[in-house]
C-alpha cells in the first residue's frame, strides 16, 4: 500500500503554526506561575488584602500628634486592628495624642466621618493600662461621636477612633479647647462709575470647632450713607464645624462725582457658641473719579 502526505492550504498551515505557538508558551509559562504561588503560599491573602495600606496611627505608640487649643485632622482607620489589652474600640482603632495648652473643657468630634464611629479619651502611656476620661459612641450627628472632657494644662491625653462593630472609613477629628472667637477685618473697595459692586467683608474663625457658630452681621453709616452710597446689610454668618473662614457682601454705588474717599462699619453681633474679639471693621469706598 502507498502512502501519501497532505499538505494543508496555506491559510490552515497558518492557524495550525498559531496553535501550536499558543501551546507552547502556555506550558512555557505555568511553570513560573506556579512557582511564584508556591513562593507566596498557596493559602496566602487575597489579592484585596495584599493592596491592603497599613495605618500609621494603628498602634498608641504610633499616635499621630495634634496641637493647639483647636484644629482638624482626616485619615482613615481602614485596615486598622487592636492591640492587646486596648480599650474597646471596635478592634479597628487609630490614635492621637494631645497635650493641652491650658486648663478648660476639651471637646472632641468624629463629625463629618464617613462611618459609625466611636471616640474615647485617656491618660497613660501603656495601651494595656489607660485610664478613661471621656467616651461616646453616637452624641454626635448621625453616628457620629462627640465628647468632652475637663483638661488640665500640660497633659497629654490620649485619643482613640474605632469603629462600631468593627466599622471602618474616613476619619474626620476635630478638637477645641474652651471657646473660640470671630472677627471681622476692614476692607477697600474702588467706587467705580456707576451701577453697583460688591464690598465683602471677611469674617475669621479662631480655630475649627466642633460646633457650629453663628454670629449677626450688620452695617452702620460712616461717612457713607445707605442708601445713596451703599445699600444697608443685616445677615447671619454661619461657620460649620472645622471652616474658619467666612465673609458677606456688600453692595456699593458707582458714581462719577469727584469727592473723599468714603468709609462705612461692618458690625458684628449675637454670636453663638463663640465670643467676639473685634466686632467692628472699617469698609473703604474708595473714590476713582
Amino acid at each position: 500500500m502507498t502512502g501519501s502526505i497532505r499538505t494543508l492550504p496555506p491559510q490552515r498551515r497558518s492557524a495550525a503554526a498559531a496553535l501550536f505557538a499558543a501551546a507552547l508558551l502556555l506550558i512555557t509559562l505555568l511553570p513560573a506561575q506556579a512557582r511564584a504561588a508556591e513562593a507566596k503560599g498557596a493559602s496566602g491573602p487575597a489579592p484585596a488584602a495584599l493592596a491592603a495600606v497599613a495605618v500609621g496611627n494603628d498602634d498608641l505608640v504610633d499616635a499621630k500628634s495634634l496641637t493647639g487649643f483647636s484644629g482638624l485632622t482626616e485619615g482613615s482607620n481602614v485596615g486598622a486592628t487592636a492591640e492587646s489589652g486596648e480599650p474597646s474600640l471596635g478592634n479597628v482603632s487609630v490614635w492621637y495624642r494631645w497635650t493641652a495648652p491650658a486648663s478648660g473643657t476639651a471637646t472632641f468630634s468624629t463629625a463629618g466621618s464617613n462611618y459609625d464611629t466611636l471616640l474615647g479619651a485617656y491618660t497613660g502611656s501603656n495601651v494595656a493600662a489607660l485610664t478613661q476620661r471621656a467616651f461616646d459612641d453616637d452624641s454626635g450627628p448621625g453616628l457620629q461621636s462627640l465628647l468632652t472632657f475637663s483638661a488640665v494644662s500640660g497633659t497629654t491625653y490620649r485619643i482613640g477612633v474605632g469603629g462600631f462593630a468593627g466599622s471602618t472609613g474616613a476619619v474626620r477629628l476635630t478638637w477645641q479647647l474652651g471657646t473660640p472667637s470671630v472677627r471681622i477685618l476692614d476692607v477697600t473697595k474702588v467706587e467705580g462709575d456707576s451701577g453697583t459692586s460688591g464690598m465683602r467683608f471677611k469674617v475669621r474663625l479662631s480655630g475649627p470647632t466642633v460646633d457650629p457658630v453663628t454670629v449677626q452681621f450688620s452695617t452702620q453709616n460712616g461717612t457713607a450713607k445707605a442708601p445713596g452710597d451703599y445699600i444697608a446689610q443685616t445677615s447671619m454668618i454661619a461657620f460649620e464645624p472645622g471652616q474658619t473662614i467666612n465673609g458677606v457682601g456688600v453692595q456699593i454705588k458707582g458714581d462719577t462725582q469727584r469727592e473723599p474717599n468714603e468709609r462705612l462699619n461692618g458690625r458684628l453681633s449675637g454670636a453663638a457658641n463663640a465670643t467676639i474679639a473685634r466686632a467692628v471693621a472699617v469698609g473703604t469706598i474708595r473714590n476713582d473719579d
